[in-house]
C-alpha cells in the first residue's frame, strides 16, 4: 500500500474561482476517461458498486414507483460522496504515481469529519426531496396503490400535470445538490477544510461562471440518463468516469 497521502496547506483565504471556456466540460470528462484507462480495476470495481446498488433499488422497489423514482434521485444526489476512492486515484494519478486500490477504500480517513458533516446534509437534502414527492403522490393519486406502472399509463392526459410538477421538483433538488456538491468533496479531500467551506466555494464556483457549470450539470444527467436506458449497465462505466472527471473539474474550477 503506497504512504498515506497527506492534504496539502489549508486553503489561506477565500479560494478564487478560475476562469472557464465553454470547453472546459468536455475536457474535464476526456481526463476523466484517460484516467479510467490508466487504473481500469479501481474504476470497474466502483462502477460495479453503483450497478449494483441501483440494481438492488431496482428490485426492492419495482413495484412502488414513487419510492424507486425518491431513492433513484436520493443515490445520484450523495453519488459524489461515494467517490472519494475514485477522487484519490485521480490525485495519485495527477502526482504520477499508481493508484492503490486500498488506499482508496480509506481515502476519507483524514478528512472523515468533514465528509460526514457534508454527507448528513446530503441526506438531510434527499429527505426533504423525499418529503416533497411523497405529498405530490398522495396528493394526486389519494393511494400510492393506484400510481400506474406501465409507461401509456403515465402519458394519459390526467396524469401530464403531476408529472410536470415532479419533473420540475426534481430537477430543482438535482440543481441544489450540483451546486453544492460539485467542487464540495475533492476539495475537503484535497485540502483540509470543513465541509461548510467547502460547501460555500461550490456554491460561489456555479454562481461564478453559470455557464460553464450549467453545461458541466447537463452533461452529467444526460450520462446518467443513458446509463438508466441501458438498464444501468453503462453505469460500471460512466460512474467511475464521471468520478475521475469531477477530479478533474475540481483542479480546473479553483485557482
Amino acid at each position: 500500500m503506497l504512504p498515506r497521502l497527506p492534504p496539502r496547506p489549508p486553503l489561506d483565504g477565500t479560494p478564487r474561482i478560475a476562469v472557464l471556456s465553454q470547453r472546459e466540460p468536455m475536457r474535464w470528462l476526456i481526463a476523466g476517461w484517460h484516467d479510467f484507462r490508466r487504473c481500469p480495476a479501481i474504476g470497474l470495481f466502483y462502477g460495479g458498486c453503483f450497478a449494483a446498488m441501483g440494481w438492488l433499488l431496482f428490485l426492492a422497489f419495482l413495484y412502488s414507483p414513487a419510492f424507486l423514482s425518491m431513492l433513484f434521485v436520493g443515490f445520484v444526489i450523495v453519488a459524489p460522496v461515494m467517490c472519494l476512492g475514485l477522487y484519490r486515484a485521480s490525485q495519485r494519478l495527477e502526482r504520477g504515481e499508481k493508484p492503490d486500490f486500498a488506499e482508496t477504500l480509506f481515502a476519507w480517513e483524514h478528512c472523515a469529519g468533514a465528509v460526514a458533516l457534508f454527507a448528513v446534509a446530503m441526506l438531510l437534502l434527499v429527505f426533504l426531496y423525499a418529503r416533497v414527492t411523497l405529498t405530490l403522490f398522495t396528493q394526486h393519486f389519494h393511494n400510492l396503490d393506484d400510481v400506474p406502472l406501465s409507461v401509456s399509463d403515465w402519458l394519459q392526459l390526467r396524469h401530464l400535470v403531476f408529472v410536470a410538477f415532479w419533473c420540475a421538483a426534481t430537477l430543482a433538488f438535482l440543481l441544489v445538490a450540483f451546486a453544492l456538491n460539485v467542487v464540495s468533496v475533492p476539495l475537503m479531500l484535497d485540502r483540509d477544510v470543513d465541509a461548510r467551506t467547502a460547501a460555500v466555494t461550490s456554491l460561489r464556483a456555479c454562481a461564478q461562471r453559470p455557464s460553464v457549470m450549467l453545461r458541466w450539470a447537463i452533461m452529467i444527467g444526460l450520462l446518467v440518463l443513458m446509463s438508466m436506458g441501458t438498464a444501468l449497465v453503462a453505469l460500471v462505466i460512466v460512474g467511475p468516469v464521471l468520478g475521475h472527471a469531477s477530479w478533474h473539474a475540481y483542479r480546473a474550477v479553483l485557482e
